[in-house]
């Protein structure tokens, strides 16, 4: 969706997620990226590439369930 892409910054997570969840050295990099250069972005707008488009796959099948609430609370 161009409209999202012209607004939106992308951070990808090397790895396969739809079996387990990323290691938490690995989400709390995400967390230090998100404040670090996107400190104007609420937590709220925090989301999983599925949440946009329900064709893919990413950020994994634990992501709603379990990692965003940790990426979410450390930025």
């Amino acid at each position: 969706d161009w409209q999202i892409n012209t607004r939106s910054v992308g951070i990808a997570l090397s790895g396969n997620y739809e079996a387990a969840i990323p290691p938490l050295p690995q989400i709390e990099s995400a967390a230090r990226v998100i404040h670090s250069y996107y400190p104007h972005v609420s937590r709220n707008s925090i989301v999983g590439h599925r949440e946009v488009r329900k064709d893919v796959t990413c950020p994994g099948a634990y992501f709603l369930e379990t990692w965003k609430d940790m990426l979410v609370s450390s930025v």
